[in-house]
């Protein structure tokens, strides 16, 4: 519907996305480690707890979501909030 992609498009974090293209890469690069993973967050399909808390443990996804944080920090995008 073109309506809810002009609604999309005009919002904050849209904006604040389409002129921070390190920000856009690093989300695209977590999806894909996701993927490499076994979770594809394009499904919606929630995966079991204990496989999330063992990928969420694991060095190599604190760098990678610290990447996302930082880039979206540098955005303006605040996570915490």
């Amino acid at each position: 519907d073109d309506d809810v992609l002009r609604r999309i498009q005009q919002a904050p974090v849209f904006r604040k996305l389409a002129d921070q293209p390190e920000a856009i890469l690093a989300l695209h690069r977590f999806a894909e480690f996701l993927k490499g993973k076994g979770i594809n967050p394009a499904t919606g399909a929630q995966p079991p707890t204990f496989r999330l808390l063992r990928l969420a443990a694991s060095t190599e996804f604190q760098e990678e979501i610290k990447r996302v944080a930082d880039e979206l920090q540098k955005a303006g995008i605040d996570l915490r909030s």
